[in-house]
């Protein structure tokens, strides 16, 4: 069975404020999504994608980020980039840790890890707007942490 993928004339629509895809078999994004420049919102709950382009930078207007049980393993860096972004669910994917450049996020509010493997929180104590923190239940912080 082939990959499923979002067309890439998904960039051409210029007007897209949300973009939710849960629960499908979309294996990957195209690099158009770069292009959605008033996206504010991109929910993938639960889709098969296992990485982000790095595209995913241009979003400059994105607020949501939900990348609840997606198959991702690492956050890319390009994440840390959405210098607008209040709202970041790493809920139930496969993460172990975080970028340090998480630091970078300066308007988030909420960030849920819970149902991850996430460890470190390097960067997490810079984030000067953060309202909400939701820890993987059996949190322990490691010793570079403290």
């Amino acid at each position: 069975m082939g990959s499923c993928k979002l067309p890439k004339e998904i960039g051409d629509l210029k007007s897209l404020t949300e973009l939710s895809l849960p629960y499908t078999k979309i294996t990957e994004l195209p690099k158009e999504i770069g292009k959605l420049r008033g996206l504010k919102k991109l929910n993938l709950i639960c889709a098969k994608i296992t990485k982000l382009p790095r595209e995913i930078e241009n979003l400059t207007s994105l607020k949501t980020l939900n990348l609840h049980g997606v198959e991702i393993e690492e956050l890319p860096n390009c994440v840390c980039r959405l210098y607008g972004l209040e709202e970041l669910i790493l809920s139930k994917t496969k993460l172990t840790k975080l970028p340090k450049e998480i630091a970078q996020l300066k308007s988030l509010k909420k960030l849920d890890l819970s149902q991850t493997g996430i460890t470190l929180t390097q960067g997490v104590d810079e984030l000067p707007c953060l309202e909400t923190l939701i820890l993987p239940s059996g949190f322990r912080a490691t010793e570079r942490d403290r």
